[in-house]
């Protein structure tokens, strides 16, 4: 099937998922396979691409960083009111389970460490400080950064120097973690590119870095950076405007809270024909 539109904008997070929002995994792979089967050749993604937030537990489960009896205690989440505060604390809370377990899977495995240590030396550039911004931020409870303490806020040497031995073992699990979303970002794209359908990031402004962007002061650059090894390229807002390009609000319904969330039972072939074909 041909279709008119160059490409359909949705965020991951919006697909549908048992543990509360959509991820990099089986969702994601079905619909590059629905947007293949329509003929619409991109899927651009607001996304930055090291949200760690995106790494599938059944993709984390199959490589063995979770295990069956871990997943068995995943709670399942209601589909339509989302309790975003309850999905970012149980989220979060099996992402460091599984961060530890593979950090000991590394200790175990020689071969796995290398694998982890190449990459962590591959992509320093960029990853000491993805590490350490989330070890402290979540050392600092959450807080936003710019309500850290003025030497951390600052990156005053000694008081950084002080972080990275008091919070090695966190900042080594969130290298763990960037390793492990880095494959899941690598499979999707295989997938894609399998099924015809280009992977775009969408360019965010300067005004509108992320937060460790803002505080490591590059911002844009690694959302860039990243995109490029990880998508098939990245466009800029301007570049998606007109009847061509489809945002995905079309597929969705809005809950009280006026977050999408999306319907695969909304989703039927003649719906979504009659959307790319429009």
């Amino acid at each position: 099937m041909s279709s008119p539109v160059k490409g359909i904008l949705l965020h991951p997070a919006c697909l549908p998922g048992r543990f509360g929002c959509g991820d990099l995994g089986p969702e994601a792979w079905q619909w590059i396979d629905v947007l293949s089967e329509a003929g619409v050749p991109a899927w651009v993604l607001p996304v930055h691409v090291e949200e760690l937030n995106l790494l599938s537990f059944e993709l984390l489960h199959h490589d063995g960083a979770l295990l069956a009896s871990d997943m068995s205690m995943l709670p399942v989440f209601d589909e339509v009111d989302v309790d975003n505060a309850a999905v970012h604390e149980v989220r979060w809370a099996f992402l460091h389970l599984a961060a530890r377990r593979f950090v000991c899977q590394c200790d175990a495995s020689p071969l796995l460490r290398r694998a982890l240590e190449s990459f962590s030396d591959d992509e320093s550039r960029w990853l000491d400080d993805a590490a350490l911004f989330s070890a402290l931020s979540n050392d600092q409870r959450g807080k936003d950064w710019h309500d850290w303490p003025d030497d951390l806020r600052t990156h005053k040497p000694n008081e950084m120097a002080a972080a990275l031995v008091a919070l090695e073992p966190q900042i080594e699990e969130r290298k763990a973690l960037h390793y492990m979303l880095s494959r899941q970002w690598r499979l999707l794209r295989s997938h894609a590119r399998k099924a015809g359908v280009k992977l775009l990031a969408l360019r965010r402004g300067k005004e509108q870095p992320s937060a460790m962007e803002g505080w490591a002061g590059n911002a844009g650059s690694l959302s860039d950076m990243r995109a490029m090894q990880h998508l098939d390229g990245i466009l800029d807002p301007e570049d998606i405007i007109g009847e061509d390009w489809l945002d995905a609000a079309a597929l969705f319904r809005q809950t009280p809270d006026s977050t999408w969330r999306f319907r695969w039972s909304q989703l039927n072939e003649s719906v979504l024909r009659q959307l790319v074909s429009a």
